[in-house]
């Protein structure tokens, strides 16, 4: 019996002392065309008073903000601490609370803030810590794996200099001898993304995160996969629609007259929008409307899982919510069961980090993604 009370006592320390620990987080919100920010709690951290957001990771972000006729760049946390980053510098957050600051310059144009960072190098900063280390000669991009960083060469004397390739956190080539002119994006759980032809763009192969360059199939456009699948054009038989890592025809898909780019069409958990027209399903793009009653949401075997919904368009989801618009250009969103959280009754919605953000009745609005709650930013003091 006192064994077991020792366990209860110890589960009951560690679980407090864990709540203490918990990070107070970042979460931006637009007030007046300033970013300001509060944290999960709902409290003020920051008032808006940026004026622009670049970069979030969990308790840090990287803002902008104007300064004395300069647009300074500034690293944030969530406890009030600010550190200016000259904009000298490139910056980006990576996963595991890793950030890289790359210098493309031999000197910064402000000398106190100087990182003496050699040019064309990137440093690896911690978060937490003092840890860093510097890769020479390569230019990072943000990324969700530290195994297969989208990357640049740098080195002035490699044959493959501003050629495009992927790294891991070392610096080091993921795959030896492959540099394109474009690369896609590895999402984290995806086991393939695109690369370009070498030598010109508009020839895409389908990449596998082993480093196998698949050409069953060249393609005229490709995307970056989700739920395993790519929306794209193949090359020679002009077959249109979502494609598996292997190139193979999943779900064949039209567009509407006059679509030029493919931009911004995918699944999220196994679930995308469509538009049902007499019996084929159309994919619509971003900025693309459609008055219909026939829209619906498919799966990755192409099947309708709810159908009649009104709207000129849906969004894709994002974090299990899409921006619906209807005829009237009002907006209202929907979770991807296809239940509605909330009416039609923004003017405008974006699908910010934690909450959407909005306009309503030309206020600024927070709304929460789980039940369509809305927070009216001004109220964030």
């Amino acid at each position: 019996m006192r064994k077991i009370i020792s366990i209860v006592l110890f589960a009951l320390v560690f679980f407090n002392a864990c709540a203490q620990t918990e990070r107070r987080l970042l979460i931006p919100f637009t007030l007046n065309e300033k970013v300001g920010f509060i944290d999960q709690h709902m409290k003020l951290v920051y008032p808006a008073e940026f004026s622009r957001l670049l970069e979030l990771s969990g308790e840090f972000a990287l803002v902008q903000k104007e300064k004395k006729n300069t647009w300074g760049k500034f690293l944030i946390d969530s406890h009030g601490k600010c550190r200016q980053i000259d904009i000298f510098y490139d910056f980006g957050f990576l996963p595991n609370d890793l950030y890289y600051i790359h210098a493309s310059q031999s000197s910064c144009s402000n000398p106190i803030l100087n990182l003496r960072i050699p040019k064309g190098g990137t440093m690896v900063y911690h978060l937490y810590s003092d840890e860093k280390k510097l890769l020479r000669y390569v230019q990072l991009f943000t990324s969700s794996t530290i195994d297969f960083i989208n990357a640049v060469i740098t080195d002035p004397n490699s044959p493959h200099l501003f050629r495009k390739t992927y790294v891991n956190i070392k610096g080091e080539p993921s795959f030896p001898n492959i540099y394109r002119s474009v690369c896609g994006y590895f999402n984290e759980n995806e086991e393939a993304t695109y690369i370009s032809s070498e030598k010109w763009r508009g020839d895409f192969r389908i990449l596998t995160k082993d480093g196998e360059i698949r050409e069953n199939y060249i393609f005229d456009s490709l995307t970056s996969f989700y739920s395993g699948l790519s929306f794209g054009l193949r090359q020679k038989d002009k077959a249109l629609g979502f494609f598996d890592t292997y190139g193979e025809l999943k779900i064949p898909l039209k567009v509407l007259p006059g679509t030029k780019d493919y931009d911004n069409y995918h699944f999220e958990d196994g679930i995308a929008p469509a538009l049902l027209i007499d019996g084929s399903l159309y994919a619509v793009f971003y900025h693309q409307r459609y008055v219909s009653k026939n829209w619906c949401l498919i799966n990755t075997e192409g099947k309708i899982i709810k159908s009649g919904i009104e709207a000129a368009y849906i969004s894709p989801f994002y974090k299990g919510v899409s921006i619906v618009c209807n005829k009237n250009d009002k907006y209202a969103l929907m979770k991807n069961d296809g239940t509605f959280i909330t009416d039609f009754i923004l003017e405008d919605a974006n699908p910010a980090y934690y909450f959407v953000e909005g306009i309503c009745e030309g206020k600024d609005v927070l709304i929460d993604r789980k039940n369509g709650k809305m927070y009216y930013c001004e109220n964030f003091k």
